[in-house]
C-alpha cells in the first residue's frame, strides 16, 4: 500500500504541483499570524522531532491559533499540545471547506507532494523545503541540510524568528494512560525492578534498520547477568511474534517480558518513563524514550545518526559505517531494499560488546553497579 501511494504521489503529485504553481498569487507576510498550520502526515519519530519547533512557535506567538494536520497513526504525538486536523478519507470534506484558512502553513514533510498540495489549498503563505517540484508551491523555501539533526532542520524552517531548540518536548498522556501502563507492568510481574526497554521493530520503510534479533537476546542475557535488570520488549501488535522469538532465545527468559501489542501509543508514552534505559533500532519508540527523558541508545546503519540520533544530553548513537551506508535518504524519498550481498551488513557491524559498553556507560552515570 505504501509503495503504491509513493508512486502515485510522485507521478500525479508532481504534475499537480507543476500546474498549480501558476495559480499561486503573491501574498504579503503578516507580522503576527492569526492562524498557523503545521503539516506532518507520517512517521511517529519524525513527528516527535517537530515538537521543539512547535514549542518555539507557541512561545513566539502565544495568541496565535496553532494547528497540526496529521493522520490517525501519528496524532497521539500532538494531542494535548495543539489543535488537530486529520488527513483521512472521512475528514476530506472538512479540509475542502478550509480553503485559505491559515495565514502561514509550515510543511514538515521532507519529500511528499501531497503535503504541499494540501498546504497550497489551506494557506496563504507556505514554508517548505527547497528541493523537488513541490517547492514551486512554497512562498518561502528552506534548504534541507542533511548534515544537521532533524530537530535543527525543522528549527531552520523558522529562521526568521531565530528558533533554537535545546531539548525534546515531553509527550502528553493522561493519568488513565499511566494507570493502564502500570497495570500492564503489574500483570507482567514487574514491580520496582531496574528496567531496560528494547525495541527491535521498525516501520514499513527501511526494514534493514533492524539489529539482528539474536543479538538482542544475547545483549539481554548479558545485562541481566551483570546488572540484575528486567528486560521489557515493546512495540505494536505486529511485534508480538518477533518479540517472543527474542525472549525464547534468552537463557534468562523469565527476566524478559514481551509487552508488544499490550499498550496504545499513549500508554507507551507513559510506560517508557518507567525505564532506566532504552535500547532500540532507529525507529519511533527510540524517539519516544528520548522525549520522555529516558537514557537512550540508538542503533544505526542505513540511516545517519547525524540526522536521527536520540536527541538529548547523555543519549548514545552507535554507527559502524560500511561502503554502502547510508542508503536511506529521507528528504529525497529513497528507502531502497538492501543491495549489499550480506543483507543488513551495516547493522551487523554493531557488536553486542559495543552496545553493552554503551549501556554500562549510562548505568555508571546512574551509579548502578554491576553484580559482583
Amino acid at each position: 500500500m505504501i509503495p503504491l501511494f509513493r508512486i502515485i504521489d510522485k507521478v500525479v503529485g508532481s504534475v499537480l504541483c507543476a500546474l498549480l504553481c501558476i495559480a499561486r498569487f503573491p501574498t504579503k507576510p503578516v507580522s503576527i499570524p492569526k492562524k498557523i498550520l503545521v503539516i506532518k502526515l507520517w512517521a511517529v519519530g519524525e513527528s516527535i522531532l517537530t515538537l521543539p519547533m512547535i514549542a518555539c512557535l507557541r512561545k513566539k506567538y502565544p495568541k496565535t491559533d496553532l494547528t497540526v494536520l496529521c493522520r490517525n497513526r501519528n496524532k497521539a504525538v500532538y494531542e494535548g499540545k495543539t489543535d488537530i486536523l486529520l488527513f483521512e478519507a472521512n475528514e476530506l470534506p472538512k479540509l475542502l471547506f478550509k480553503y485559505n484558512t491559515f495565514d502561514v502553513v509550515i510543511d514538515c514533510e521532507p519529500y511528499l507532494n501531497v503535503s504541499a498540495l494540501l498546504g497550497w489549498w489551506l494557506g496563504r503563505r507556505m514554508i517548505g523545503f527547497s528541493h523537488g517540484l513541490r517547492s514551486l508551491l512554497y512562498t518561502d523555501k528552506i534548504k534541507y541540510n542533511d548534515h544537521h539533526h532533524v530537530v535543527q532542520t525543522y528549527a531552520e524552517m523558522l529562521a526568521p524568528i531565530q528558533c533554537t531548540p535545546r531539548m525534546l518536548e515531553p509527550l502528553s498522556h493522561s493519568t488513565e494512560d499511566a494507570r493502564l501502563a502500570e497495570e500492564v507492568l503489574k500483570q507482567a510481574g514487574i514491580k520496582k525492578e531496574i528496567l531496560v526497554g528494547m525495541c527491535q521493530s521498525v516501520a514499513e520503510s527501511g526494514k534493514w534498520r533492524k539489529w539482528p534479533s539474536e543479538r538482542y537476546s544475547e545483549l539481554a542475557d548479558k545485562l541481566i547477568e551483570k546488572f540484575g535488570v528486567k528486560i521489557v520488549l515493546v512495540g505494536g501488535k505486529d511485534t508480538v511474534e518477533n518479540n517472543e522469538l527474542i525472549r525464547q532465545k534468552c537463557k534468562h527468559m523469565n527476566s524478559v517480558m514481551n509487552l508488544g501489542g499490550k499498550t496504545s501509543l499513549k500508554q507507551l508514552f507513559a510506560l517508557v518513563k518507567r525505564f532506566n534505559l532504552f535500547i532500540s533500532n532507529d525507529t519511533g519508540p527510540m524517539h519516544i524514550a528520548a522525549a520522555q527523558g529516558v537514557p537512550t541508545i540508538g542503533l544505526f546503519g542505513p540511516n545517519l545518526p547525524a540526522r536521527f540520533a536520540p536527541f538529548g544530553k547523555g543519549n548514545i548513537a552507535l554507527y559502524e559505517k560500511t561502503w554502502c551506508s547510508p542508503c536511506i535518504n529521507v528528504h529525497k524519498g529513497r528507502f531502497p531494499e538492501c543491495f549489499n550481498a550480506e543483507k543488513g551488513l551495516c547493522m551487523k557491524q554493531i557488536s553486542v560488546d559495543n552496545v553493552f559498553a554503551a549501556a554500562r556507560q549510562i548505568f555508571d552515570s546512574q551509579n548502578l553497579k554491576a553484580k559482583q
